[in-house]
């Protein structure tokens, strides 16, 4: 973890709406002041910054959308990054509600894109993390004692990951 303030970016920092504006740069660099803020206890701050890194992934999720290729390899990891930094986060506060919002948030963008008519290299990308996020909301879910949900929600990950891994071996003979 970055502890330095030069992993802060300036007062006024552009957001994902100013043009020519990397939102990977920017993502980093809201992770590195949430890292360090979260370092220092700083939750109310730590929490800001990781919502602002959630929102330029949200950016990268967009590119990716439209088909640009370095953001169909880089959306999925850094949407499930900052979305685990906001659990845990919640779970050093001891805040269910965040940990479930955040692990469904996660778990429901990777599995809607995995079954959309998307390219398949960003559906393949997101299967790439989708089980993770199906292990982790399916936990979480049945720590809650919701086991019902916690299969139904599995089952339909299994199903997005089968449907998009028998699409590549179809794309690859």
């Amino acid at each position: 973890m970055q502890t330095s303030s030069s992993a802060e970016l300036p007062a006024g920092a552009p957001g994902a709406s100013s043009p020519g504006v990397d939102p990977v740069a920017l993502w980093r660099g809201f992770t590195r002041q949430g890292e360090v803020a979260f370092g220092l206890g700083k939750d109310v701050q730590a929490r800001q910054r990781y919502g602002e890194a959630l929102a330029q992934a949200e950016a990268v999720f967009d590119a990716a959308l439209r088909g640009e290729e370095e953001a169909i390899h880089r959306a999925p990891p850094l949407y499930c990054i900052s979305c685990n930094n906001i659990v845990t986060l919640a779970r050093r506060q001891g805040d269910d509600e965040t940990i479930g919002i955040f692990l469904y948030q996660a778990f429901a963008r990777l599995l809607a894109v995995a079954e959309s008519r998307s390219a398949l290299a960003l559906r393949a990308r997101c299967v790439l993390f989708l089980d993770s996020a199906a292990t982790a909301l399916t936990t979480h879910l049945e720590r809650r004692g919701e086991a019902a949900l916690a299969r139904d929600h599995r089952a339909r990950a299994n199903l997005a990951i089968e449907r998009v891994q028998r699409m590549q071996q179809m794309a690859v003979a």
